[in-house]
């Protein structure tokens, strides 16, 4: 077909960015057999690819690594993608997968960093609402009941956030 023959020039060209655009259109081509499906996401599952990603495909990276269980990997592209596509949608949810994963591996202070920068940066996304909800909680965790109240009660501010209100009255 011709997108794998422009996959082939691109590979010849060692144009790596257009071969994983490439890579991932034909993962999505009903032509294409699962056999060769499974490799092309092999090949995308490599840390060699998080330097020339773009960030639906790290995106990919993620989601697949954390299907297959290769946390690892999912971090360092959600990392990637922090570093790469700074204040975007994609930076959102790679920063609530690394607050998450952070605090359930009970590193707390990366765990707040991530959530704080989501708080600060996407104040009206409804991910702030949620980072704002986890602030609380891990604060009242460690028995820091102002600042987790504040949270709360910001969360109370915010028309929209009325779905998290029971959970921030509690």
């Amino acid at each position: 077909t011709e997108v794998r023959d422009l996959l082939r020039q691109a590979t010849e060209a060692r144009q790596y960015t257009l071969v994983l655009r490439l890579q991932r259109v034909l993962l999505y081509d009903p032509a294409v057999g699962e056999p060769d499906k499974a490799k092309i996401m092999a090949n995308l599952l490599s840390e060699n690819s998080l330097p020339y990603a773009s960030a639906a495909i790290l995106e990919l990276i993620v989601d697949e690594a954390l299907k297959r269980g290769q946390q690892d990997l999912a971090v360092k592209a959600a990392q990637t993608m922090i570093d790469d596509f700074t204040e975007t949608d994609a930076a959102l949810s790679a920063r609530m997968l690394l607050a998450r994963i952070a605090a359930d591996e009970g590193d707390y202070a990366i765990a707040v960093g991530h959530l704080t920068i989501v708080r600060e940066v996407f104040a009206s996304s409804p991910e702030a609402a949620e980072a704002l909800m986890q602030l609380g909680d891990i604060h009242f965790k460690h028995r820091e009941f102002d600042e987790a109240d504040e949270a709360y009660n910001d969360i109370l501010g915010v028309k929209e956030w009325r779905s998290l209100w029971p959970a921030a009255l509690y």
